[in-house]
């Protein structure tokens, strides 16, 4: 099972837009988005892709509780402070910032605009980097945790 991780699109919504397209056209169905996101328009570009599960940590630029207030809803977004979901087996953990987290087996965050694999314990911590600086975000295979480093305007490979 393989998902997306972004983070640090600063309201870059051509990329961010060029990304998801090119998500939506693999079998990656669940993206997660370590925050500072939000633009004006960011729901209508979000709501543009159903097929996509986007969890989304809203970070310390993710002010503008309008835009906010409009990507919350949307039937294919979870969006919040913390995220805590499980996939494939696996218990997925993400903020913004760098923290401590809980127990799990994948923790995501943004914020450093630095690129970040670490093991600690038994949790793999990924920063993805930021998308709208060097154009890459991370694929991650949750079976062995492989992160594959992916250009937003290219096809995401099998």
């Amino acid at each position: 099972m393989r998902i997306a991780l972004l983070s640090d699109s600063h309201g870059g919504l051509d990329r961010l837009e060029t990304a998801l397209s090119n998500l939506a056209n693999s079998e990656i169905t669940n993206v997660f988005h370590a925050g500072d996101f939000l633009a004006d328009g960011m729901s209508e570009l979000l709501g543009k892709f159903p097929s996509l599960k986007i969890f989304i940590a809203r970070g310390n630029c993710d002010v503008g509780e309008e835009e906010w207030g409009k990507v919350k809803p949307l039937p294919n977004v979870i969006a919040e402070d913390l995220i805590e979901t499980e996939i494939a087996g696996k218990k997925i953990v993400m903020s913004h910032r760098p923290l401590t987290p809980p127990p799990c087996d994948f923790y995501f965050f943004g914020h450093t605009h630095r690129p970040e694999i670490c093991r600690e314990g038994n949790t793999w911590k990924i920063n993805p980097g930021a998308l709208f600086e060097s154009g890459i975000y991370a694929i991650v295979n949750l079976e062995n945790a492989e992160v594959k480093p992916q250009r937003f305007d290219k096809a995401v490979g099998v």
